[in-house]
């Protein structure tokens, strides 16, 4: 999908059916957070998951849960394989900080599609506590040689280390 040229569609397609999604960057984060409570089983999760997602939800379950995996794929929260980088939930505060201050956009008040949003997030740069967090979780500490700052990277992980389960573990737990 382009951005720039493709609108941003609020529907998935399934088995050449069209079926209307909620896609604001809101109900996309609920999606999130309900995807990694610990609390709550598998199951409930991703009848929740899918009751956010779908206006009308399909009939075929498999069909219903590849489509909203289709549709969030655009995003995986965190990093690669490796250690997490975020969390909507967790870094909540950090986001919507970083997100007015660079781009003078209340979240709060802001209805977005969710690939916008995906699109301006991932361009958060500069001088905030999001991106510091980010860059922070990210560092390969191994690699330094110096013990004080071994030490504050050391503190400064444990600060902003993501203690919750991410997203990519909520969707294997139900996919």
């Amino acid at each position: 999908m382009n951005i720039l040229t493709d609108s941003l569609d609020d529907f998935v397609i399934i088995r050449d059916r069209k079926y209307g999604v909620n896609s604001d960057f809101k109900t996309m984060i609920k999606i999130s957070e309900t995807l990694t409570k610990e609390e709550v089983s598998p199951a409930e999760r991703m009848a929740r998951a899918l009751t956010l997602f779908y206006k009308t939800l399909p009939e075929n379950l498999t069909d219903a849960l590849a489509g909203m995996k289709m549709f969030y794929k655009s995003d995986g929260e965190g990093g690669g394989e490796g250690e997490k980088l975020y969390s909507f939930s967790v870094d909540a505060p950090l986001i919507y900080s970083a997100f007015y201050s660079q781009y003078h956009i209340d979240l709060n008040k802001e209805n977005m599609h969710f690939r916008k949003f995906i699109t301006l997030f991932s361009g958060l740069c500069g001088e905030n506590v999001f991106t510091k967090a980010v860059s922070v979780r990210g560092a390969d500490i191994s690699s330094i040689k110096n013990e004080n700052l071994k030490n504050y990277y050391r503190k400064m992980k444990n600060r902003y280390s993501l203690s919750k389960i991410t997203l990519e573990e909520g969707l294997k737990a139900v996919f």
